[in-house]
């Protein structure tokens, strides 16, 4: 088990994520390997991210990372193989799209939950939509590095992933570190090349980011970002971000660990002394209610 220290700010997000409620409506199934070439030959060529970076993951550290984290039940691959968005609205009346899915993983005794969280846009094509998730499917122009299926986009180019609960999960555990590879495509738009800028915000409100130039190409520049959490904190959310909005491509292999965050004893001692100072204030309050 992987245990790190956190102050206050990581018991706030329990508190927070433990509100968020959302009817699923898709649940995949975790595997071990990060871009697998049994199946699939097409693999990564470029990685946006380096382990010379603080709080940057290069490919090769994510990948051991990730797969020694599936065998601890600690994490996993999402291929988009193992599933599909089930959400009653559909484009074209064929590719369904949804604004969550969860993530099983440790022999399906944990799950964590993904939601976009975009606000409702009742003008866009397709309307009254709040989700960005479409598919999975094979699309045109695209290969995934793994399998034969990716997610791909609804609403506008951009992903947002934020990281919800983890059903299951041990106390204070939470997504510690989380990489993706977005797909490079044949479309027009990416003629002159689309920046993209990776964000990871981790629990405290602090972020990390990287950016890359992705170029038009199916097969030839599927770009990876990873990314870790500094000690003693967690990722709340992951966003991949397209300098122009029709640059609509995918996502394959979203992948995530976690670890087990516990309080220093500083704070420990300053929820104690929190939770005896609330107690003795209804003491208080009920004795003078008793001699009323």
């Amino acid at each position: 088990m992987l245990i790190s220290k956190n102050t206050i700010p990581m018991l706030s997000l329990s508190i927070l994520l433990a509100g968020v409620t959302a009817s699923v409506e898709a649940s995949f199934t975790a595997v071990g390997v990060y871009d697998e070439n049994t199946t699939q030959s097409n693999t990564v060529d470029t990685i946006a991210t380096s382990d010379a970076n603080t709080n940057q993951l290069s490919l090769s550290s994510f990948t051991t990372l990730v797969a020694n984290a599936f065998s601890s039940g600690q994490g996993g691959v999402v291929n988009f193989d193992s599933g599909s968005l089930n959400g009653s609205a559909t484009i074209g009346g064929t590719v369904p799209y949804s604004d969550n899915f969860d993530v099983l993983f440790d022999g399906g005794s944990k799950s964590l939950h993904v939601f976009d969280g975009s606000v409702t846009n009742p003008g866009s094509s397709p309307a009254n939509t709040s989700g960005d998730y479409a598919g999975p499917g094979a699309f045109s122009g695209r290969t995934p590095i793994s399998g034969s299926q990716f997610l791909v986009q609804s609403v506008n180019a951009d992903f947002v992933f934020n990281l919800g609960t983890i059903t299951g999960g041990d106390p204070g555990e939470v997504v510690t570190a989380i990489g993706g590879t977005i797909l490079s495509r044949d479309y027009s738009v990416f003629s002159s090349g689309v920046s993209v800028t990776a964000t990871v915000t981790f629990t405290d409100n602090t972020t990390a980011s990287a950016v890359s130039t992705l170029s038009q190409g199916n097969g030839t520049d599927d770009t990876f970002f990873g990314f870790t959490a500094p000690s003693g904190l967690g990722i709340t959310k992951f966003i991949i971000d397209l300098s122009n909005n029709a640059a609509y491509t995918g996502m394959d292999d979203l992948a995530f660990v976690t670890s087990v965050i516990v309080p220093e004893p500083g704070s420990i001692s300053l929820l104690a002394a929190a939770s005896l100072a609330l107690m003795r204030r209804r003491r208080s309050r009920r004795a003078t209610l008793c001699h009323r």
